[in-house]
């Protein structure tokens, strides 16, 4: 192993250190790899010459005593020290180094949680301390509005936007759970997909197998939303959900 190759080890791992127990580290899953891969499957030698750099400058002894002060070398850090690194990049008054510090983290999350064998990218939840019996879920009231009729809302989503709109709902639903400190185990599950008209694209007659097994015929070209969805409340069975609340 290069002494790049350990370097970028050491930052995806820093960025997805794993929970030594169900979820591997970055580098477990082979992300530096795929990373390094990836920029060279680009053909642009500028690319991968200027990511080459910013890995020697994290790793150099030199330029680190300049930087920080301290003459050590990224990859020989431990890992609170890796973490504590990459933070003084992200708050750094330089806006290189942010934008170094902005780069390796999409990179490496992009890698870590999209491949199509990596456990990171089902679940999205948060678990509290102790679980609870889940409590009972509140009812929902539907109306129907009526002509002239003003609504107030703090956002309003129109016709095919309406999909962003739910996966924002449960993206804003997660981020407030550690604040309220629900007494159940909730699970944030966002089935998207891309509308892209290509030659793959699914056309009416095709057959589909869903994730629990059943076959569904496309009708309409515009139900993506809804065939992912179906992808998504399976997933939500498997995982054993006392109550599912569908946005």
């Amino acid at each position: 192993m290069t002494s790049r190759d350990r370097t970028l080890a050491a930052v995806c791992d820093t960025f997805a250190p794993g929970d030594q127990e169900r979820l591997p580290s970055a580098s477990a899953l082979g992300v530096p790899q795929r990373l390094r891969s990836e920029l060279e499957a680009l053909h642009q030698p500028a690319v991968l010459k200027e990511f080459d750099r910013l890995l020697d400058t994290i790793n150099s002894l030199v330029l680190n005593a300049v930087l920080t002060g301290r003459p050590v070398r990224f990859s020989s850090l431990f890992p609170e020290q890796r973490e504590d690194y990459l933070r003084r990049w992200a708050g750094s008054r330089l806006p290189l180094k942010r934008r170094a510090f902005h780069v390796l983290k999409r990179l490496t999350m992009l890698y870590t949680y999209g491949a199509p064998d990596s456990p990171y990218w089902e679940w999205a939840g948060y678990a509290p301390p102790t679980l609870a019996p889940p409590a009972q879920p509140a009812a929902l009231t539907i109306r129907q509005p009526h002509p002239g009729e003003t609504i107030e809302a703090d956002a309003c989503v129109i016709g095919s936007g309406a999909g962003g709109g739910v996966a924002a709902a449960v993206l804003a639903a997660m981020s407030v759970l550690p604040a309220l400190q629900p007494k159940a185990r909730v699970t944030g599950i966002l089935p998207v997909t891309e509308n892209m008209p290509s030659g793959h694209a699914i056309k009416p007659g095709d057959v589909l197998r869903i994730r629990n097994g059943k076959t569904v015929e496309v009708l309409n070209t515009d139900a993506e939303g809804r065939l992912v969805l179906a992808d998504g409340l399976s997933l939500a069975v498997e995982a054993g959900a006392d109550a599912i609340v569908d946005l």
